[in-house]
C-alpha cells in the first residue's frame, strides 16, 4: 500500500494485522489486512482528503492480471 495523493492536515500509516473471521463461508479462518491510519496534525479540526493505492493480481477465466487500486478518504476531524 502506498499513499497516492498525501491528507494536507495530517499523516497516514499503515499497520499490517490478522484476525479470525466470524461470519459466512470462511468463519473461524484467520486472514492478513492492512489497517490504514490517518492522524491530523496538533489542534487541526475539519475536513481532510486523502488517496491510497495498492495492486492486486486478479485471475479470470485462467489468465492473471494486475489491478490498481486508488481509495479516496474524507475525513472529519471534529
Amino acid at each position: 500500500m502506498k499513499v497516492r495523493v498525501a491528507p494536507k492536515h495530517g499523516k497516514v500509516s499503515f499497520k499490517q494485522v490478522s484476525g479470525k473471521l466470524q461470519e459466512g463461508r470462511c468463519a473461524g479462518k484467520t486472514v492478513k489486512g492492512t489497517l490504514v491510519l490517518y492522524k491530523p496534525n496538533k489542534g487541526y479540526k475539519g475536513e481532510d482528503v486523502f488517496k491510497v493505492g495498492f495492486t492486486m493480481d486478479m485471475y479470470v477465466s485462467g489468465s492473471a492480471k494486475i489491478r490498481n487500486v486508488v481509495d479516496k478518504y474524507v475525513i472529519t476531524v471534529k
